[in-house]
């Protein structure tokens, strides 16, 4: 059995297909709809479900997206070869048909029935259709609520002594108004200060919907991905969006105004906005990121990360995410670019904290302490990204990768951090080498500075001598 969608069958193909069972239907399809319409309807807007045998298809379930709003789908059509009748075809079919229905989060499925076809009346009642209405004098319409966990979106915030802030982000999730229903997944990593105590009483206010980890111990500390580890697998949204802690949405709708542009679109995989970036210390005035409108494309993200935490809403992929790397949103947001185009809607929705106690608080002062604190994630995560999203391309390697290569192994030579090079030079020995040009593990710089060093020395060394001089000649 094969899924079919819009994305691996061309409206030609499916087109000469329907064409061809077009006289298994009283009456024909071509009587019912005109076919080159309904063939564009179920490509543009639509799945189909089949099971071939030899290449040939010889059962197939098709449906469309009938209320986006209201999340119902609607099955237009049913067929199965007669050959192949009574082999539980159209029962896998639909088996198939509802759990995909499911998977995209909508709440309920509909069709309509002729009064006097007894055996598919009686099919669609062993799935739990039940008959609402009489269209017409010759069809029944029938209607299918699905018993399914009805969130549709889920929030992922990730906590660590965000007492001072944890209650406004929380609000700021509370207050989004929408026609659909929503988790936040909040996980603290042990908290020294009362930030637990605080989610805590919103868990109890709101049990459906705040729903908490709570660690003893930190797990950040020990290198663990958090949001991998434990809010990911928790997710039952189709659509996830991301806010820390420490900072917090301002537009109540939000959520609502990025999920209708993702329904709406369904060739794009993200949808994200403008924030503004607020520091805590006021020593910079607030800024807004990005500042100007560029082209959002998969291509521009694998050069710099434009797509601010939380602002971000993905179609979730599950993504597969390699450990040990940093920053992860990005990861996660090029992931999500292969599978779709990039949104954007230019309203600014969320604050984005820039505090003493934030992880990124040293790219605000100077990016060579962010380096030396990650420098070996970072690397991690342009090597994961050369190879496994960009497909190893050249482009990538010599205009991303080894040009913040370098930059980060110059931050080590700066810092005196030779361990560290030593261990970046045994996990990535011919990148090191491309990146340094250099034939040893010291490196440029480490000759440079021997250099220096000789020099200085040789003039203390010359200092020596002149005062020796004129002690002597003190003496004569």
């Amino acid at each position: 059995m094969q899924l079919i969608n819009k994305n691996n069958i061309k409206y030609n193909e499916l087109f000469e297909f329907l064409k061809e069972i077009d006289n298994s239907f009283a009456p024909k399809l071509s009587e019912q709809t005109e076919l080159s319409n309904y063939t564009k309807k179920l490509i543009e807007n639509g799945f189909i479900i089949t099971t071939k045998k030899n290449s040939k298809i010889i059962g197939l379930i098709a449906g469309y997206i009938n209320n986006k709003l209201t999340r119902e789908a609607y099955i237009s059509l049913v067929y199965v070869d007669k050959e192949y009748r009574r082999q539980n075809i159209a029962t896998n079919l639909m088996q198939k048909f509802i759990e995909k229905v499911n998977e995209e989060g909508y709440i309920k499925i509909s069709l309509e029935c002729n009064k006097n076809n007894l055996n598919a009346l009686s099919f669609y009642k062993n799935f739990d259709f039940k008959i609402i209405e009489t269209t017409n004098s010759i069809k029944f319409k029938l209607e299918k609520q699905l018993q399914q966990n009805k969130t549709f979106v889920s929030i992922c915030c990730v906590t660590y002594n965000h007492e001072k802030y944890i209650k406004e982000c929380l609000d700021s999730f509370l207050m989004q108004k929408t026609n659909f229903d929503f988790e936040v997944l909040v996980y603290d990593d042990a908290s020294s200060d009362k930030t637990q105590e605080i989610i805590k009483e919103y868990e109890l206010k709101y049990p459906n919907i705040i729903k908490p980890i709570y660690q003893t111990e930190n797990q950040f500390s020990k290198g663990i991905s958090i949001s991998k580890t434990f809010n990911f697998p928790r997710i039952n949204g189709k659509y996830v969006a991301l806010c820390e802690g420490d900072d917090y949405w301002i537009d109540p709708y939000k959520l609502q105004k990025q999920v209708e542009f993702l329904e709406a679109n369904s060739d794009y995989s993200i949808c994200f906005h403008p924030v503004k970036i607020v520091y805590e210390d006021r020593k910079k005035k607030p800024q807004i990121f990005p500042s100007k409108n560029k082209e959002f494309s998969f291509e521009n993200l694998q050069k710099a990360n434009f797509i601010q935490t939380n602002s971000v809403m993905y179609r979730w992929i599950k993504p597969e995410i390699p450990d040990n790397i940093t920053p992860y949103d990005w990861y996660y947001s090029l992931l999500h670019s292969q599978k779709g185009k990039i949104g954007f809607i230019k309203e600014v929705m969320s604050v984005y904290r820039r505090h003493a106690n934030g992880i990124w608080h040293d790219t605000s002062i100077g990016a060579s302490n962010l380096h030396r604190k990650y420098g070996i994630k970072e690397i991690n995560f342009y090597f994961n990204v050369y190879k496994k999203i960009s497909n190893s391309s050249e482009e990538y390697l010599n205009n991303v990768l080894l040009p913040n290569f370098k930059q980060i192994i110059d931050n080590y030579y700066d810092f005196g951090d030779i361990d560290k090079l030593v261990e970046i030079k045994s996990i990535y020995p011919e990148i090191f080498e491309k990146a340094t040009q250099i034939q040893n593990p010291m490196g440029k710089k480490f000759k440079k500075y021997k250099k220096l060093f000789s020099y200085s020395l040789g003039l203390i060394a010359f200092l020596i001598i002149i005062i020796i001089l004129l002690v002597l000649l003190k003496h004569l």
